[in-house]
């Protein structure tokens, strides 16, 4: 998508723990953590997008979490999971009182 707003879809595959793929230039950079948790490309660049396809599927991608499922597991928990989000919650609602 060159207009992902959110990222729900990226946040669903990862939850499956399944690799992600998004633009550098929406709301995928931030589902995917600017690339600590998945793959970002530039939306316009076919030969980038099938590079990076390419990597993934033959396990020579650079970011070595995509190939350790308990890894990427943990790391999506600690950043989306119920216990984060109660404390930026717990934060946003403790700096605005």
């Amino acid at each position: 998508s060159k207009a992902e707003v959110f990222g729900i879809v990226y946040f669903a595959a990862l939850a499956c723990v399944k690799s992600t793929l998004g633009c550098n230039q929406d709301g995928a950079s931030d589902a995917i953590c600017h690339g600590e948790i998945g793959v970002l490309v530039y939306h316009d660049n076919l030969e980038e997008i099938a590079q990076a396809i390419i990597n993934v599927f033959q396990g020579t991608y650079h970011n070595s979490i995509m190939y350790q499922p308990e890894t990427l597991r943990q790391k999506v928990i600690e950043t989306y999971g119920s216990a984060r989000f109660k404390t930026v919650l717990t934060h946003l609602i403790k700096s605005h009182i």
